[in-house]
């Protein structure tokens, strides 16, 4: 039998039911506007054999704009009584947003939905669903990662020292090479040093640095439910994360594509195996919580739980994760995380070696605005361990090309995310200085606001202890 034609945004009731109306009504008390919206797709639902409808539908029922149902739609999102996903309807096609209902003070995914509810509401005419169900019921009570677009727009993202930082000079560099599967590498930190075994199962790939910033948007998405008044997470459920809402979060489009390329970044992570063989005493700090001679995966485990349609080239939908238990512990520690740029993580076309470069700025430069000087051979050790100065400052030559500021200054002075670096091949030297007007490194940093707080509260102290 067709499916009646649909157009517009979808709303969908989801998992509740109408014994679930007084929830919303008690936590939309002082929301009437939005208690009518809630109310509107319970009826309009109810009427419907899908259980859902549409925009037009809405508009009619309310005798209201579209415009102005959205805006009670974004009451809704900020409530989170609301779950907003795109589905692709057909390949190559704008996919379609559907609004779904989630009962008040659950984060959790729907459970009442049958496994092909949701694909059912979006089948093309002559075609096959757009979306199919694998059996979220096991996960139901697994927390979900989100993103929204409006509300997270301006989000800082935030990556876990030792997995963003200390390891960068184990991660894989370029896509060949004989240590893309397996080697052991001695990485520095000033004299401190750890020797690192980096390994993958089967014929997957280490995770590369270009990698690293798929796991620092999870890390970041996992953070908003450390803020106050917030319930805590069990890490012991796992987390679902939708590849939509990374494509969003990382300003990609959401197409089949890049779903896929982040889909791949995350398995990497879940297929890179890591073992601190030995290092030096000074070196524990690093790695609080992981001792020698233990393995470790900082995703221990992924599975898909939806996939686009086989039209689509089965391109990963939904995967439910699992994050190692001592990173997702440092992360309410400010000290233990670090704020990244967002032009890093958004990058189109990135250089692994600018992002390296950056990372390892964060770690060493970190605020300072006034230039320090490093020779290439320090960096080589401490970025590229194994690599010779050479090859390093022909690395470095090509990223001030690159990234340089004006004609008059080509090669010479480069900006790296928020990083004034000048190059002098000839000394095989760098000066690097953070930018004072960058806003996340400069003086309307919240670091620096900080900075300045504290000085000032000990002045206070100290005219006070002298007045004493």
């Amino acid at each position: 039998m067709p499916k009646r034609k649909r157009s517009g945004a979808l709303f969908h009731r989801g998992a509740c039911t109408a014994s679930d109306l007084p929830l919303f009504f008690k936590a939309l008390k002082d929301h009437g506007k939005q208690m009518e919206l809630v109310q509107a797709i319970f009826d309009l639902c109810n009427e419907d054999e899908e259980g859902c409808t549409d925009m037009p539908s809405m508009e009619e029922r309310l005798n209201i704009k579209r415009s102005t149902v959205l805006q009670r739609v974004e009451g809704l999102l900020k409530l989170r009584l609301v779950r907003s996903d795109m589905k692709q309807t057909q390949p190559g096609v704008r996919g379609r947003t559907v609004y779904t209902l989630l009962l008040p003070n659950a984060d959790q995914l729907p459970v009442s939905q049958s496994p092909e509810e949701i694909g059912e509401l979006l089948v093309p005419e002559g075609g096959e669903p757009s979306q199919w169900q694998l059996g979220l019921d096991p996960h139901h009570d697994s927390t979900e990662l989100t993103y929204h677009p409006q509300m997270d727009r301006r989000m800082t993202f935030r990556g876990e020292r030792f997995s963003a930082l200390h390891l960068i000079g184990a991660l894989r560099m370029g896509r060949g090479g004989e240590d893309k599967r397996h080697k052991i590498v001695r990485l520095w930190l000033g004299p401190a040093w750890m020797d690192v075994e980096v390994e993958a199962s089967g014929d997957a790939l280490i995770a590369s640095v270009l990698d690293l910033s798929t796991l620092i948007v999870v890390t970041t998405l996992l953070l908003k439910y450390y803020e106050p008044d917030r319930p805590r997470p069990d890490p012991t459920k796992g987390y679902v994360v939708r590849m939509t809402d990374l494509c969003e979060a990382m300003y990609l489009n959401p197409n089949p594509g890049n779903k896929r390329m982040l889909y791949q970044r995350l398995e990497r992570w879940n297929s890179t195996r890591f073992k601190i063989l030995r290092r030096s005493p000074d070196a524990v700090l690093w790695a609080k919580g992981y001792g020698v001679d233990e393995k470790f995966y900082f995703v221990s485990s992924m599975t898909t739980l939806t996939r686009l349609s086989k039209r689509e080239g089965a391109t990963p939908e939904i995967v439910h994760l699992f994050i190692d238990q001592r990173l997702i512990d440092a992360l309410p520690d400010r000290r233990r995380t670090l704020v990244m740029h967002s032009e890093m993580l958004r990058e189109r076309n990135p250089s692994q070696f600018d992002h390296l470069f950056y990372l390892w700025c964060r770690r060493v430069v970190q605020h300072d605005w006034n230039p320090k000087v490093y020779d290439v051979e320090h960096l080589a050790r401490e970025m590229r361990p194994g690599e010779s100065v050479e090859s390093v400052c022909g690395e470095i030559a090509q990223m001030m090309d690159r990234r340089y500021i004006d004609e008059h200054t080509r090669g010479v002075l480069a900006d790296v995310f928020g990083y004034h670096v000048r190059f002098s091949a000839k000394d095989r030297q760098v000066a690097i200085n953070a930018k004072r007007d960058d806003p996340l490194l400069g003086e309307s940093s919240g670091k620096a606001q900080e900075a300045r707080r504290t000085l000032a509260e000990e002045r206070k102290r100290v005219e006070e202890a002298k007045s004493s």
